[in-house]
Formats: structure tokens, sequence, C-alpha cells
């Protein structure tokens, strides 16, 4: 078996996004690879980390942890002030961006070369775009494989148009040209990308590949409930832009017009960080209508209360993990076509696509008012799940096509 160095943040089984894609990922290669891991993570969440990982269910061979380097160079002990303006001029000369300066240091480069030397690497597999600077820093006869979950100047470039403030318009439109160009040169640094999204491909085709998202097999599906009353649910992050954008967009251009037409209803905001969403809820009567869940340790037990997953998504990269896993757990599912990019061969009238507020309310009032359309809808959507994003079916596709650039 050929050996892989495996490089990521420490993944989580039912944590969200990029995490999730990481740990079955690298239980997908574990297959036929002998994994060797290198996790990046902060060190606050050290105890955290150990909690989760299982090397032996996950049969690694060896792994290690690396501390991401304080952004600031200075300790949280430290009494030095840093001038906000001096931050901001320090964060635009970044390369590319904030977090790969974070993550990229001396300590890393010389851990990554440890491995390839002692292990006899074959394979580096850069799971998050953060650590692709050590990429360069690589011998060419070892094999790199980059995962873009995002193209990063695009979601940059998104955030530069709904922006209003020209001093962070700025900022976001020079790092939007950074990460191009840095994206460029990994273009021609990199023996395979893999893509999440076979649309973005276009912009970095050579030597790319579309594989999509795994859904988690723990995920439990059921019909979606008769309860009297309808739970809405939206799924995402605070930390990430587009999530928080989406959820005003809920906020303050669907709900008002929801409370006139839907009866006995609830807006369940859950995600990381979602109580950070209070500054977006409407200043008037409509707090009755919305739950602030935040992180919850089960999304199961979120997703078997739900009738209906609203995701007005206006932007962002990759094949939207909220989205397939609500179809995965029966939720029958209305969102944007920024939500449905990627998913290939979507039957008709198995997720309703919307355009406009009045559109969402259309579809909202519709699935409402009829259980046999939820219903209908929640087994059209889990069977698309099963046909195209199981464990089993990705996993082949990934295991083929690390075997296909080492010639195997």
């Amino acid at each position: 078996m050929k050996n892989l160095l495996f490089i990521s943040s420490y993944p989580l089984p039912l944590y969200k996004g990029s995490n999730q894609h990481a740990y079955f990922f690298l239980k997908s290669l574990t297959l036929n690879f002998n994994v060797f891991c290198i996790f990046f993570i902060q060190p606050e969440n050290e105890n955290i980390f150990k909690n989760y990982l299982n090397p032996q269910e996950l049969e690694i061979k060896k792994y290690e942890i690396c501390f991401f380097k304080d952004f600031n160079g200075i300790s949280k002990d430290s009494k030095i002030l840093i001038n906000k303006y001096y931050k901001k001029i320090r964060k635009i000369f970044l390369f590319p961006y904030e977090y790969m300066n974070r993550a990229t240091h001396l300590k890393g480069k010389c851990l990554i070369n440890s491995y390839i030397k002692n292990y006899s690497i074959d394979i580096v597999h850069f799971e998050h775009f953060h650590y692709t600077k050590y990429l360069l820093y690589l011998p060419s006869s070892i094999k790199k494989v980059v995962v873009y979950h995002d193209l990063y100047h695009l979601v940059d470039w998104e955030n530069f148009k709904i922006e209003r403030k020209f001093s962070v318009k700025i900022e976001l439109l020079l790092g939007c040209v950074k990460k191009y160009i840095f994206q460029k040169i990994l273009e021609f640094k990199t023996d395979l990308k893999i893509f999440l999204n076979p649309l973005e491909m276009k912009f970095f085709s050579k030597r790319a590949v579309f594989i999509p998202h795994i859904v988690n097999p723990e995920i439990i599906f059921n019909t979606p409930n008769r309860n009297s009353c309808i739970n809405i649910l939206f799924l995402g992050g605070y930390n990430h832009a587009p999530n928080r954008i989406s959820v005003k967009y809920i906020f303050e251009k669907i709900l008002p017009l929801m409370v006139n037409r839907i009866k006995n209803f609830k807006i369940w905001i859950v995600g990381f960080g979602a109580e950070n969403y209070q500054k977006y809820k409407p200043k008037t009567k409509y707090d009755e209508y919305i739950c602030l869940k935040g992180y919850v340790q089960d999304i199961n037990a979120v997703f078997q209360n739900m009738s209906i997953a609203l995701f007005p998504i206006l932007y962002g990269g990759g094949i939207k993990t909220k989205v397939i896993e609500a179809m995965a757990a029966g939720i029958p599912v209305i969102t944007s076509p920024a939500g449905v990019l990627g998913l290939e061969n979507l039957p008709e009238n198995c997720v309703e696509v919307c355009k406009t507020p009045a559109q969402y309310i259309k579809s909202l009032f519709l699935l409402s008012e009829s259980y046999h359309l939820r219903k209908e809808r929640s087994l059209k959507g889990n069977e698309y799940i099963l046909k195209n994003h199981s464990f089993k079916k990705i996993s082949c596709k990934i295991n083929k096509t690390y075997q296909a650039i080492l010639g195997l």
C-alpha cells in the first residue's frame, strides 16, 4: 500500500462543513492507503480534539498535532495593544489571507518534511486551503492534492458586491485579487485539484476532478412530522458570511410576509454561534416566531422535529452540506439557485428552488398546508441522496482517483 500524508484541521463526524468533509475523506482513504495525519488546531481546542478523534476507528498509522501560531504573534497575556489601523494594514498585506499566515509557520513546515522523509510519503493531501502555502516547499517528486471547498476569490467578490463600507470593500477587493493569484499558482503546482462543485472547475480546469460531498451516514431518515406547528429550519454557522447574509434575508425579506400567510410556525436558526444572529432580528413584533438554537451535539434530534428546511443562500462555493443533509434526513428543502449548485441530475420536484421573496412564501405556504406534498418531497430527496452522495459510492470514486494519479 502507498503512503499518504493527510493535512487538515481536526475532523469531526457530526461537525458541519469542511471538517465533516475531512472526516469522511479521511475514512475513505484509509481503505486503500497507509494514512499519516498532521492536524492543525487552536491550543484551546486540544481537549476537544482528544475527545473526538479516534485513530483506531479511522485506522490512522500515526498522527500529530500542530498548533496554530498566534495571529498577532503576541501572547494573549501580553499588555501590548495593537492599533486597529495597523491591524487592517497588516491584514491587507498578508499573503494571501490572514488564516493562511496564521497556520503556516516553521514548525508546521518542519513537521511535514519530517513525515515525508521518515515514512516515504507518496501523496500529500491538503484538506483545507489554509495550509496550501506549505505545498510550495514540497519536493517535486511528491504527488500533491488540494481540496477546494470554496473558490476563495469568488466568495470575496460576492462579499465585495454586498458590502457597503468603502474601507471594507477595498480590503475585500485586494483579498480577492491576492487569492486568485495564489489559486493560479497552485494550479501549476498541484497534481490533482478536487472540487466539490463542478461549476467551479472551469476557473482552474488543469488536473481537476469533481468529487461530491459524502452525506453523513449517521443521519437518520424520517418522513416529515404532522405537528400542528410548522417548524422551519435554517442550518449554518455564524462564522461563515453567506450564512449570516442568508439569515438576514430571512428576517428582513421573508419573515414579514410569512406572518400574514402561514399559520402557527416557528423558524429555528441552528448552528455554531447562532446566538449572534440576534443583531439581525427585526426590531418589531416577530420575536415569537424565531428560535435561536445555536450549536447542537446531535443534529438528528433537531432534524426529526423539523417540517421544512429553508435555505435562501445568495452565494457560496461547493455543494451546500446543509441542503443535502436536510434531504438525507427527509426534510423538504426550499432553497435558491445557489443552494443547488453542484447537485447533478437533480430530479424535478425534488427540491423547491426560489429566487424572490414572493416565490419563497408561495412554496412555504404550499408545503405548510399539505402533509402529502411534504412527504412526497421527503421521499424524493432521500432517494436522490442515496443514489448520488452515499459513503460507499463516493468513497469508491475517491480511491480510484488517487490511484490514477499514482499510475496504479
